[in-house]
């Protein structure tokens, strides 16, 4: 559907990604390869290695690939490097499921993706760690570049899943299970075993103990060896498991303050800033089946609260709800109507332009214990507001060329 598109709208477009995709790197960069290069971001670093070879059984699938590597250097590259592709993989899925949509509007669902208060930014926002759920992007960005759909290719994605973190069951194959369904991908028997092996597996793990201090005293001893700070890996302490009740009970003592109700209040009013935003604008959103869609991003919203009231990062959870849901929405818009005529477009344009801004700049905590502290809820690091301040003035620049375009051809576009 490019071919379509102005000449002039398609150096936009362009512009827009080129941007998108120079910001995203840098700040992968900044925010994963110099901390981790000055002893920082311990947490990720101690569960990016865990592994196998020390008896961890849980969330330990990742670490047996960085186990091979031997040497500081390039063991801290190759990790800026994994969590760099993860972090990159939903804007590229963007592309791969809109189905030939226009690519405009394909571009602003990555950049809504990537810095909306629950978007990608989240994780990049919060300096303790960044998390390994988001493999599961990466990982399914291969089922849909090869477009597996036999219950062999995607078994083995929920298995790998489930090993790499097992909150998979309850943040990623929600949204498995509704892309297979409204997609129509998968037949109700196939849609059974995946949803039977993620229960399934998710149940043994739950039932296995976590790593003892002398396997820990193990494990940090050969990374020192390496060269790392032991107190990269005083994180190590939190990955002894407790047991299912006791961990619910931990939970539970968390429940004041940002507690996951009111982010759930925040997660529907992020929802309806973006719908309002569409109806600023009377831009029309046609999905191939609406009644399903709405139905599966509640079931994804849903077990995200659910995991809330056993794991205490209610944000992060509601993060990857919100970009599972967006990537859903990608795979589903039919068409996209843009009206050609706008009454009071100036005034639009300037509202518009101020809640793009406002949704830049909010700051969504992942944790429990943070509460609405006016630094940290305000300000974000320079990177997203300048990215932020570009990518808006691009968006709010593409309207009025799309105005021009419409009211020459005397009519809306559909997508």
């Amino acid at each position: 559907m490019i071919g379509r598109i102005p000449f002039s709208q398609k150096q936009y477009i362009r512009l827009l990604l080129i941007v998108l995709l120079l910001n995203a790197v840098g700040m992968t960069l900044k925010t994963i390869w110099i901390p981790l290069t000055n002893d920082q971001l311990g947490y990720t670093l101690a569960e990016t290695l865990m592994n196998y070879g020390f008896g961890f059984n849980r969330r330990a699938l990742v670490g047996n690939f960085f186990i091979l590597f031997q040497n500081r250097s390039l063991l801290l590259a190759l990790i800026t490097l994994a969590y760099s592709l993860c972090l990159l993989s939903p804007l590229v899925l963007i592309f791969f499921l809109r189905s030939g949509k226009e690519a405009a509007w394909s571009l602003i669902g990555a950049y809504l993706l990537f810095f909306s208060p629950f978007g990608i930014a989240l994780y990049l926002k919060d300096p303790l760690a960044i998390r390994k759920e988001l493999f599961f992007y990466l990982f399914f960005l291969g089922l849909v570049a090869y477009d597996v759909r036999s219950w062999f290719g995607n078994v083995a994605f929920i298995i790998i899943g489930t090993l790499v973190h097992d909150s998979f069951f309850f943040l990623f194959l929600p949204f498995l299970l509704g892309y297979h369904w409204l997609n129509h991908t998968a037949t109700r028997q196939q849609l059974g075993l995946y949803f039977a092996v993620g229960t399934i597996v998710t149940l043994l793990l739950s039932t296995l103990s976590g790593n003892s201090r002398i396997i820990t005293e193990q494990f940090v001893e050969q990374y020192v060896a390496l060269g790392f700070n032991r107190h990269q890996f005083d994180a190590f302490a939190y990955f002894q498991k407790l047991p299912f009740w006791a961990n619910i009970n931990n939970a539970r003592g968390h429940l004041t303050g940002m507690n996951p109700f009111l982010y759930l209040l925040l997660y529907v009013g992020q929802f309806g800033a973006l719908y309002g935003l569409f109806r600023l604008f009377n831009i029309t959103l046609t999905y191939q089946n609406p009644g399903r869609l709405l139905f599966a991003i509640c079931g994804i919203g849903f077990m995200a609260v659910l995991l809330s009231l056993i794991a205490m990062d209610y944000g992060r959870w509601l993060a990857m709800a919100f970009g599972c849901s967006l990537l859903l929405i990608s795979s589903q818009i039919q068409s996209v109507d843009i009206p050609a005529h706008h009454k009071s477009m100036g005034v639009r344009v300037a509202v518009g332009f101020l809640s793009v801004l406002l949704l830049l700049v909010i700051r969504i905590p992942h944790f429990t214990d943070l509460a609405f502290n006016p630094t940290e809820w305000f300000t974000i690091q320079k990177a997203f507001i300048l990215t932020g301040l570009v990518l808006a003035v691009l968006l709010v620049a593409l309207l009025p060329a799309w105005g021009r375009v419409f009211s020459e051809k005397g009519g809306s576009v559909g997508g």
